[in-house]
């Protein structure tokens, strides 16, 4: 797996569907695994932001300024970098381009 950094480009995988929101969380159930992944509010707000074409540097800037009380960007990029790694891990996203 190539490294994460501010660069990468994530796709959500076409086969992780059926999005179930509550106030804090997002659960996000993959068919074909039969696995469910759940998301706090941090993780479902990068989860919707994923498209692939913006980079996880601009989805952090993104981020840090429109969630009221958001961490720095060099913190959220920290934060979304790892998220990334999970997420790869579950193969619920994929790299576009790094």
């Amino acid at each position: 797996m190539p490294p994460i950094d501010q660069s990468t480009i994530l796709r959500r995988k076409l086969d992780v569907a059926h999005q179930l929101e509550s106030e804090n969380q997002l659960a996000v159930f993959d068919h074909t695994r039969s696995e469910l992944v759940v998301l706090n509010a941090t993780g479902g707000a990068f989860w919707d932001l994923i498209d692939g074409e913006a980079t996880l540097g601009q989805i952090a800037q993104e981020m840090a300024e429109c969630i009221q009380g958001a961490p720095s960007v060099d913190d959220l990029l920290v934060l979304l970098i790892g998220l990334s790694e999970q997420l790869l891990a579950r193969s619920a996203v994929e790299i576009v381009a790094s």
